[in-house]
């Protein structure tokens, strides 16, 4: 299972197919928007929008959104501060044959055209011309993206003026060379006929509402259409495009916000071709000879070679479950793609394929994300985690600004490290983001071995964030114990609690991680010793949220929540989100996935209990930790009940899917779900010696997938009978599979019996 198919066009679920088709590699980002705009939907239509509850925002409809990213490239916004910018749009390609140009229908459809004057090619981005009524069918448009390859494929056919066209446009983001798009265009026709081509940037684009663009410039030089764009955060970026094949000398077309080249190709019964080759740069360096690049189908073969080298590091091969196949290939696809190749900046909460979290980075990096990269493409990892260290600077000032010493991490950091978030719940309250950092740089440097990275480059960003937990830290006259007042955890539903479970313990760790580090003797006593008095509320064997847990209103979600497939805060006020005993996500639960080996069964049990009845899984990050600590508690079909929940979030266009964009973070939580979960390997913060104890579900014959352990990499192999590993990289390793352990040499293969 390596496709993605979109059988026809429909308006319900264009966006979240486009969010679904993203693509991308390193510096530039698309998503999977047809390359003709849709009449009637322009793209720069100015309107205001100021956050809201992230669970309960309703976005503005419309059929189709465009988006260009690149990471890094941030603007300001009126009423959302720093956020990413939406650059021109590089893709569009029109056809029209007698002045009909195709656009997006259902199986019938009507055509306008104005016989007074010609058809502009510009009309069509934004109005259908409004006159005379010309039947036009389109018997097929379908779209493929396969996942191997980040190739998008949409098939036309075409009953037009009397013809019948068969289109074929096809699609990539090169993994080889740096912000270069390639396109190609392939026509039959039954008979011979001319095709109008228009190919172009279009800068007519917004973000949230807002023109972040200074000034937008274009010019043509043969054979390269060139924009330049000022952005309002003074950074500068460049497109430029070019066409070759057979077709008329292309004439350029030059607006205010828009250019095209337009050209005529001769369609006949064997078939024409055209590419469309888009360069997209942040920095001004001339376009290459036009003649030097390969031709589309050499640079697919060259940029498949890479990422089939990109699929080798990480793919989960499942045999008897095509749907979690698909589903998990899905989620590495958007994982190889989102990633920016650089420490510079992050992985946005939308990986890249959307603007609805702004572009910014949230605790999703280390606490979903750093693992999947970590055990498969460790550079990626460390890369993630020398983002922290590179704005550490930002996260001194976040502290400076609530009047602390240290370093505080932003709840939504931009790419310089700055606090961005508009809404004051999270911004003020969600300090465990600081704690979660750290918690990232120690699980990196358990897994990858490379504990160097802790004593070296992580060490300022460590120390700074404890001289921030001191500061932030209450005492209390009753008592000598260390609280944490005032904070919300991962549960966004909970506000301004104290002594919140999961907020003190990883505060805690990362004080005793500061402790190991410091230099100062006297840091270093008042860091352990704040780190032995933070306490955890318990109530018998149940841990506590926070104090005031039992304190709050039980839920009555049988009459306040009547729509179960509208998310809970979508329909109380946010009031009475804050007084009743629901959950967002995972809280609780959540610390004892991230450090299972510090709680007993019992109170995971308890915790279930107390929890998961109130739990709303507004959040997309909440069904694969419950699967996780499921599948531990051996509740195998409740565990199931929330893999099928993960794996439809981006897949199940018909629910929005990834219409804002990709979940990454959901997407890296399927994975873990997949190798920790039921593949049964336990974390490097579990234990330094790789344990597996598989758990698969009943109807998966077997599955495969590569890992990397402390510097080795390794083939896991499950059957039902059987566990094989083969060493394929790196020192000799010790493993234990079913608490049976074996030495595995470089090259070795081993094998366990499950029987």
């Amino acid at each position: 299972m390596w496709t993605i198919e979109q059988e026809s066009f429909d308006p319900a679920t264009a966006k979240a197919y486009e969010g679904l088709f993203t693509q991308g590699w390193a510096w530039v980002h698309l998503r999977g928007s047809l390359e003709q705009p849709i009449p009637g939907q322009p793209q720069d239509a100015p309107y205001q929008r100021t956050a809201a509850n992230v669970t309960s925002e309703q976005f503005r409809e419309r059929i189709t959104k465009w988006g260009c990213y690149l990471p890094g490239i941030f603007g300001n916004h009126p009423t959302l501060n720093t956020e990413i910018i939406n650059l021109p749009w590089p893709l569009e390609l029109r056809i029209a044959v007698e002045g009909i140009e195709l656009t997006p229908a259902g199986e019938h459809s009507l055509e306008h055209r104005d016989d007074s004057k010609p058809a502009s090619p510009d009309a069509g981005a934004h109005t259908a011309n409004a006159s005379s009524p010309i039947p036009r069918r389109i018997a097929r448009d379908s779209r493929t993206l396969d996942l191997r390859t980040g190739l998008l494929t949409r098939r036309v056919r075409w009953h037009v003026a009397g013809r019948t066209l068969d289109l074929v446009f096809e699609r990539f983001v090169s993994s080889t060379r740096n912000g270069l798009i390639v396109q190609r265009i392939t026509a039959r026709a039954d008979a011979s006929c001319n095709a109008e081509l228009i190919a172009g940037i279009d800068a007519r684009v917004r973000t949230n509402g807002h023109d972040h663009f200074r000034s937008v410039r274009f010019d043509a030089r043969t054979p390269w259409l060139c924009c330049h764009v000022h952005t309002d955060a003074d950074d500068h970026v460049h497109m430029a495009c070019a066409l070759r094949g057979h077709f008329t000398t292309p004439q350029p077309q030059l607006e205010t916000r828009r250019a095209a080249w337009q050209t005529t190709m001769s369609v006949e019964p064997e078939g024409a071709t055209v590419e469309k080759i888009t360069l997209v740069r942040p920095d001004a360096t001339p376009p290459p000879s036009l003649e030097a690049l390969p031709t589309f189908d050499d640079l697919l073969a060259e940029h498949a070679h890479a990422m089939r080298c990109q699929w080798d590091l990480c793919d989960i091969e499942i045999q008897g479950d095509a749907e979690s196949q698909l589903a998990l290939r899905t989620a590495l696809y958007h994982l190889i793609r989102a990633h920016p190749r650089t420490s510079s900046v992050a992985i946005d909460a939308k990986g890249y394929a959307g603007e609805a979290y702004w572009g910014r980075f949230f605790w999703d990096t280390e606490v979903f994300l750093l693992p999947f990269y970590a055990h498969t493409m460790p550079e990626q990892a460390r890369q993630l985690c020398l983002f922290r260290v590179e704005t550490l600077d930002g996260a001194r000032a976040n502290a400076r600004r609530y009047g602390y010493s240290g370093a505080r991490y932003a709840w939504e950091s931009d790419h310089r490290g700055f606090e961005c978030c508009p809404n004051w719940q999270y911004a003020d309250h969600e300090i465990h983001v600081t704690a979660d950092v750290v918690f990232g740089f120690l699980s990196y440097a358990q897994a990858t071995g490379d504990d160097a990275f802790l004593t070296h480059q992580a060490r300022p960003a460590i120390l700074e964030s404890a001289r921030y937990w001191l500061t932030r830290v209450d005492r209390r006259a009753e008592d000598d114990r260390v609280h944490l007042l005032g904070v919300m955890g991962p549960d966004e539903y909970t506000l301004i609690s104290s002594n919140n479970a999961y907020t003190n313990r990883m505060v805690a760790l990362a004080l005793e991680l500061a402790a190991r580090l410091a230099d100062n003797v006297h840091e270093r006593e008042q860091w352990a010793d704040t780190a032995r008095r933070l306490w955890i509320p318990r109530l018998g064997s149940l841990i506590l949220q926070c104090e005031e847990w039992p304190l709050l209103a039980e839920p009555d979600f049988d009459s306040t929540w009547t729509d179960r497939s509208r998310t809970y805060a979508a329909q109380v006020s946010q009031e009475r989100l804050y007084r009743t005993k629901c959950l967002k996500q995972a809280d609780v639960l959540m610390l004892m996935a991230l450090l299972p080996h510090e709680f007993s069964d019992e109170q995971l049990a308890a915790a279930w209990r107390a929890y998961v009845p109130c739990t709303t899984h507004d959040s997309s990050l909440s069904p694969g930790v419950h699967a996780q600590v499921a599948l531990r508690l051996g509740m195998y079909d409740q565990a199931w009940e929330f893999w099928k929940q993960s794996i439809g979030l981006d897949l199940d266009v018909t629910r929005a899917g990834a219409a804002e964009g990709v979940h990454i973070a959901a997407a890296a939580a399927l994975w873990q779900t997949a190798v920790f979960g039921f593949a049964g390997v336990k974390t490097a913060m579990q234990t330094q010696t790789l344990t597996i104890q598989p758990r698969m579900p009943a109807h998966w014959h077997s599955m495969r997938f590569p890992l990397c352990w402390r510097g080795s990499r390794v083939q896991i192999h499950i059957e039902r009978a059987r566990v094989t590993l083969t060493h394929l990289h790196g020192p000799p390793l010790d493993v234990v599979v079913h608490a049976r352990p074996k030495r595995l040499e470089p090259g070795q293969q081993q094998q366990w019996s499950l029987s």
